[in-house]
């Protein structure tokens, strides 16, 4: 989100719209994922009532760095 545009809730607004549609497809459960140290993304996560499954590290690209991920599942 925009950096004019935060706190508004727009994120989890958007999200709140997405997993319906999911659910509607018969997709549950939604698996959210997001970088552990972007804080407002995990507290968006959170609002929306995800709970942490696990952390995972990924390899981004042959011969990257590997950089740890965050997977949140949601739950309903």
């Amino acid at each position: 989100v925009d950096e004019s545009y935060r706190g508004h809730w727009y994120a989890a607004r958007s999200c709140r719209l997405l997993l319906h549609f999911a659910h509607s497809l018969g997709i549950n459960p939604v698996m959210i994922t997001c970088a552990p140290d972007n804080i407002a993304s995990v507290k968006t996560i959170e609002s929306l009532g995800a709970e942490l499954d696990a952390t995972y590290d990924v390899e981004i690209a042959p011969g990257v760095p590997r950089r740890t991920s965050r997977y949140l599942i949601y739950f309903q």
